[in-house]
Formats: C-alpha cells, sequence, structure tokens
C-alpha cells in the first residue's frame, strides 16, 4: 500500500489575533512605480483604508520625511481623521522641493476602546 502524501499546511492563527489592515492609499502612480507630484507650501491629500478585526479604535496616520542625505531618521507625523467605510483622511504640506516619502501607519487603541466601552450612557433628566 503506497504512503499517504502529507501537505505542508501552515499551522492555525491563535485564537485573539489582533490585526490591522491599511489598503487602497493614496496617492500612488501605476501602482507606486511613479512618484507623486505636490507643490511647495500646498496640502497634499493622503487617503488609505485601515480597518481591523472586530469594533476597536483605531489610530491612523501618515508619517513622511525629505530625501536628503541628513533626513534619514527624521519623520514628520500627521494624524488621519476617520470618513466613512473605513477610508481615513489626512493632509501632508511638503516645505522643501525635493523628493519625499511618506508611509500610512495605524494600530489598535486598546485604551480608547476601553474607555468608550465602559463610558455611562447620559439618560435625560428626571429619569
Amino acid at each position: 500500500m503506497p504512503e499517504a502524501k502529507t501537505r505542508n499546511v501552515p499551522p492555525p492563527l491563535p485564537e485573539n489575533v489582533e490585526r490591522v489592515i491599511i489598503n487602497q492609499v493614496t496617492p500612488q502612480v501605476e501602482g507606486g512605480r511613479f512618484p507623486a507630484k505636490a507643490v511647495v507650501g500646498e496640502e497634499f491629500p493622503v487617503r488609505a483604508c485601515a480597518f481591523s478585526d472586530g469594533q476597536p479604535i483605531l489610530v491612523v496616520r501618515s508619517r513622511w520625511r525629505m530625501c536628503d542625505q541628513g533626513s534619514d531618521l527624521i519623520w514628520a507625523y500627521v494624524p488621519l481623521k476617520g470618513d466613512i467605510d473605513d477610508f481615513w483622511l489626512g493632509n501632508i504640506i511638503f516645505t522643501e522641493h525635493q523628493g519625499a516619502v511618506f508611509q500610512i501607519e495605524a494600530w489598535r487603541d486598546d485604551f480608547a476602546s476601553w474607555r468608550t466601552a465602559v463610558e455611562p450612557v447620559a439618560l435625560p433628566a428626571g429619569r
């Protein structure tokens, strides 16, 4: 009788996985193959879709830096505001005329989620 072949199956995820998904980041040109263009001193709109498992409160921000020699570790941060359908919006204002890099960061704010869950519900007077 021939031996049964075993398949390489990845192990199951733990029960309490806390994932934050970020996708549909804009602006991007040709899927990120070419740089987007901005004007110095004007708002550069940034948009991303960020969501997580369950109903936690998320914190989403954009971080950016100029591409000169000395700014490898100097990042500026701009918070993104939640919009409908898990989209987050914000604006970056560049101060110099040179290349720049931006990224989107997101994480679960467990304390804000907890605080929202335990806040008492305000009832009208007389009840």
